[in-house]
């Protein structure tokens, strides 16, 4: 039995080893925190003229199959290639769903994105240049998810050496007909939140975020500014905390500098940035302290000046460690402006991240370790043998370069 466990553990343990060593997942962005300087192809979808620098490939994000899956923060399915040809790149890409919308749709009961499909084309002329075009539309007419959504969106980017701008553009986004009078909001559970009202209508207003950087050798600074928001209308949820002709909107700025030092065997790099987070709506919604978390207080302004240090380094000449730390420091504020709101600071919010990956051929496989959110990596079972935990690595993606 013992043999048997340890057997279990070894292999585990060579399949999590069997994680990627560049560029190329969600689990490589997670394990960094996004930190701004990093080239990656989830970043593509911040500017897509880094298309054009990345080569050929085709990758795969493993994750949830669920319209009510944030793509860009949680473990949903998602994948795609980008195949160059002399100056010019061609991509299709799968799956991928806006934060913002996914979040306040499933908040509020109505369905999110469903099978999203975008299309980049990336080329040079002077500067790389690039974009890429989004698009969902699906209608469900059985079972408990019934509506009708819609949602399309437009990204540009230009770059050189010493700078990149991106530029983010949602040109649309409604759903009708919220279903559940209780959805699961993560990080929240079970909140009520509305009435189920088949006459009910979200409408995103134009979402826009833009995305710059400023290359002077081993230092980037970077800007970047996000703005999205929802007009809700409901006929069956009226009243003072009810949602019915209510507006939803946030934006966001982000300013900050990080400096890469360069190893023999990969790079350590440190950072801050002062971001401010402002959220509004036009009615209260609901009193409740699960709801107010899962939309943000009417009229919240929350600062902070987050600290990262990270590092990422090529164990051998197939296997890579990165892992980072963030944490705010100094400035840490929530503003809220609801009746009876009081100034508050931000609490206690150290977080470190670690990844592993393996480099085959032309194959990469990234993984983000379990122990950064809980720092167990195995337990022990009822006879005392060692047992690697089935969720040691808690986000996947495969990539193949060609």
């Amino acid at each position: 039995m013992a043999l048997n466990h340890a057997l279990k553990s070894i292999l585990v343990a060579g399949l999590v080893l069997s994680t990627s060593a560049a560029f190329a997942s969600k689990a490589r962005m997670a394990a960094l925190q996004n930190a701004e300087h990093i080239d990656d192809a989830q970043t593509v979808f911040q500017n897509p003229a880094l298309a054009n620098r990345l080569g050929s490939y085709a990758t795969l994000e493993f994750g949830a199959t669920s319209t009510n899956t944030t793509a860009t923060t949680e473990n949903g399915a998602e994948g795609g290639f980008l195949l160059k040809k002399n100056d010019m790149s061609y991509g299709l890409y799968l799956g991928r769903k806006s934060k913002f919308t996914t979040d306040l749709r499933r908040t509020l009961g109505f369905i999110g994105q469903e099978n999203p499909v975008e299309i980049t084309v990336a080329g040079r002329a002077g500067v790389d240049w690039g974009a890429a075009f989004n698009y969902s539309q699906s209608e469900q007419t059985a079972g408990g998810a019934k509506g009708k959504q819609s949602a399309m969106g437009l990204r540009l980017g230009a770059m050189t050496d010493l700078w990149s701008a991106g530029l983010v553009l949602g040109l649309g986004s409604e759903a009708e007909n919220n279903n559940a009078a209780t959805v699961t909001v993560p990080g929240v559970g079970s909140v009520a939140t509305a009435v189920a009202d088949p006459d009910s209508k979200y409408k995103g207003t134009t979402g826009v975020a833009l995305y710059t950087r400023y290359f002077m050798g081993s230092t980037t600074a970077h800007f970047s500014y996000l703005q999205d928001g929802a007009e809700l209308t409901s006929p069956l949820n009226t009243g003072t905390n009810a949602w019915n002709d209510s507006k939803v909107e946030t934006n966001q700025f982000r300013l900050g500098v990080i400096e890469t030092v360069k190893a023999d065997a990969g790079s350590f790099f440190y950072g801050a940035s002062y971001q401010q987070t402002t959220s509004k709506r036009s009615k209260a919604f609901n009193t409740t302290p699960a709801l107010a978390a899962a939309l943000g207080e009417q009229n919240t302004v929350v600062s902070t000046l987050p600290l990262i240090v990270g590092f990422e380094m090529n164990a051998t000449e197939m296997i890579t460690l990165r892992g980072s730390v963030t944490q705010n420091f100094l400035i840490g504020e929530n503003n809220s402006k609801v009746t009876g709101g009081e100034k508050t600071t931000v609490a206690n919010n150290t977080v470190v991240a670690g990844g592993v990956g393996l480099k085959y051929k032309n194959f990469m496989i990234d993984g983000v370790l379990e122990a950064g959110n809980t720092g167990v990596t195995s337990t022990t079972d009822e006879s005392g043998d060692l047992n690697v935990s089935d969720s040691f690595v808690t986000r996947a993606g495969l990539t193949y370069n060609f």
